[in-house]
């Protein structure tokens, strides 16, 4: 009787550490398991972020390169409006339109190339943006106008004595225009300036 219960006890002892083990060997194998799970998660997080990363440093350095070149454009064009609205031009003034001819060249380049790129800009700046162009392309026209003007002025002595009277000739309104066109452009090249310079931080 003594023997069958040390046996019983033994087998006992046995299958309790047979079970404990077991219970051990799958916790180890279910803790390994998980450990290269969360290792292969790691890995793809890590490798995640560095194509975010990647992909916005590319995005980043597109859209500088994009604010550069706007920026260039409208310092241009304000370069070509001034001479468009400068009084400081000879005889060929006004038959040529070779100077206007350049500005709305440009004008029409820069519009094209903002409209493709708006994305980068908040809703804001777009309008800011929108506005410069509209008021460029006012000056523009503006000259063309005082042209037109000026030669109805040449053919029609009458027109012109009217026009003088009333304190609008065409070299008045060039005289107008001349000063208008610098300062409203100089005033829109600085404030687009501030805004490019405060989507990098530079103050």
């Amino acid at each position: 009787m003594e023997t069958t219960l040390k046996t019983l006890a033994e087998f006992g002892i046995t299958a309790v550490t047979i079970t404990g083990l077991i219970a051990y060997l799958g916790r180890k194998i279910f803790e390994h398991y998980l450990s290269l799970k969360i290792d292969s998660y790691k890995n793809d997080l890590v490798r995640a972020n560095y194509e975010h990363q990647t992909k916005f440093s590319k995005l980043h350095n597109d859209r500088a390169e994009f604010i550069k070149d706007l920026f260039s454009d409208f310092t241009e064009l304000e370069k070509l409006i001034n001479s468009v609205t400068t009084t400081w031009q000879g005889p060929e003034w006004l038959e040529s339109h070779e100077r206007e001819d350049k500005a709305k060249e440009l004008l029409e380049q820069t519009k094209a190339k903002f409209e493709k790129n708006k994305i980068y800009f908040t809703k804001q700046l777009c309008d800011e943006i929108e506005n410069a162009l509209k008021v460029s392309k006012s000056f523009i026209l503006e000259s063309l106008r005082v042209k037109r003007q000026s030669n109805f002025e040449k053919e029609d002595r009458a027109f012109y004595l009217e026009k003088e009277k009333q304190g609008e000739t065409a070299f008045r309104r060039w005289l107008k225009l001349e000063e208008e066109s610098q300062e409203e452009l100089l005033k829109i090249r600085e404030s687009l300036a501030d805004k490019f310079r405060s989507l990098f931080g530079v103050k």
